[in-house]
């Protein structure tokens, strides 16, 4: 793999599909391949955490950013207007949960 330094405009493709195999592809194989074991044992959960520059990009850091936002890219993440009034409808909080919320939540799951 070649490395980009960030100098050119575009980073060479084997730079992007590495970029997007760790922090993307592993998400979706790593649950491919969880979830048939976790249905057969009965239930569990998987925890998926992205990284703030999902949404805020960096510059000269378009595989990253772009990586990291499909671990999250939901219909639920991405509502706005009356969808996202819809589905607050669903939530028993009555609202999507806030960051603080959500790492609270993972680190309560995961102490136990």
């Amino acid at each position: 793999m070649s490395r980009w330094s960030g100098e050119e405009s575009r980073p060479p493709l084997d730079a992007w599909n590495y970029v997007m195999n760790v922090n993307l592809n592993s998400v979706f194989y790593s649950m491919k391949y969880k979830i048939p074991a976790i249905l057969n044992a009965g239930g569990g959960a998987i925890v998926n955490v992205a990284s703030v520059f999902s949404s805020k990009a960096l510059p000269q850091r378009a595989a990253y950013t772009a990586s990291k936002h499909g671990v999250i890219a939901t219909p639920m993440v991405d509502a706005g207007g009356e969808e996202a009034v819809h589905i607050a409808k669903s939530i028993p909080l009555g609202r999507m949960g806030q960051p603080c919320e959500v790492a609270k939540v993972i680190a309560m799951c995961m102490s136990s």
